[in-house]
């Protein structure tokens, strides 16, 4: 599992997001303190500034997100963009998504930018499905007990500018987190459906809404609200669970 967490500055309200794969999120915290004291190795200066100028006292560490190691880029980038992060408005000085360093020696062109941005909007952002899966996803482990105690602890923890204890992963707690995606997955597997037109003719038949949505041009969303049966209209189509 990884994380996506913010450090919000108390006084000016702007933020850094960050991701980890830690197996002890608050560990991540405290390598920021550390580098920061240190005054070396730090990924953010524009984060260490404003630690040294406000106080560490006057900052707070909270997780956003809880997602497998191979998204936390995309979410990083989706955080990012969603709180306005980026320097001056914020401490990050990148979109994110690099991996292994931040920005050193690493730097994006106005095109990447842009790319990057409408990608992600694209894919995640205006896509309400998608989103309402990857929320459900992380209540699920959100709720799980011994999820939940590990975060109260760190939070606690960082909260008191302590040094968090650090208690990694039991196999149960990872066992727990995997049983609750895979039944979440099992009882949200892609549902096939149908494409009919006005009279009722059958055109196509796709493996789920997003198939139909890629090969038809038509929003999920649409597809998504006539099939729950809140609109008459996807352009002169009719459409059906199989």
């Amino acid at each position: 599992m990884a994380y996506i967490y913010r450090i919000l500055n108390k006084i000016t309200k702007k933020c850094y997001i960050g991701e980890t794969k830690c197996l002890d999120v608050t560990r991540r915290w405290n390598q920021h303190k550390k580098t920061i004291e240190n005054n070396k190795g730090c990924c953010c200066p524009a984060l260490r500034d404003a630690v040294i100028k406000y106080g560490i006292e006057n900052f707070v560490f909270t997780v956003l997100v809880i997602c497998f190691v191979d998204d936390r880029f995309k979410y990083e980038i989706e955080y990012i963009n969603k709180y306005n992060s980026i320097f001056p408005n914020g401490y990050n000085i990148t979109n994110g998504g690099e991996g292994g360093g931040g920005f050193q020696g690493k730097k994006h062109t106005e095109e990447v930018k842009n790319k990057i941005k409408t990608t992600l909007k694209k894919k995640y952002i205006d896509n309400p499905e998608l989103k309402k899966q990857l929320s459900e996803r992380n209540k699920i482990v959100l709720n799980i007990p011994e999820v939940k105690e590990r975060m109260k602890l760190g939070m606690l923890n960082s909260n008191k500018h302590q040094k968090a204890t650090r208690t990694p992963k039991t196999d149960d707690v990872k066992r727990k987190i995997s049983e609750g995606l895979k039944k979440y997955n099992n009882e949200n597997k892609p549902i096939k459906i149908q494409q009919y037109d006005i009279n009722n003719n059958l055109l196509n038949e796709y493996t789920s809404i997003s198939e139909a949505s890629k090969k038809t041009s038509i929003t999920r969303r649409v597809i998504s609200l006539y099939l729950r049966e809140k609109t008459k209209s996807t352009k002169g189509f009719i459409w059906k669970y199989v």
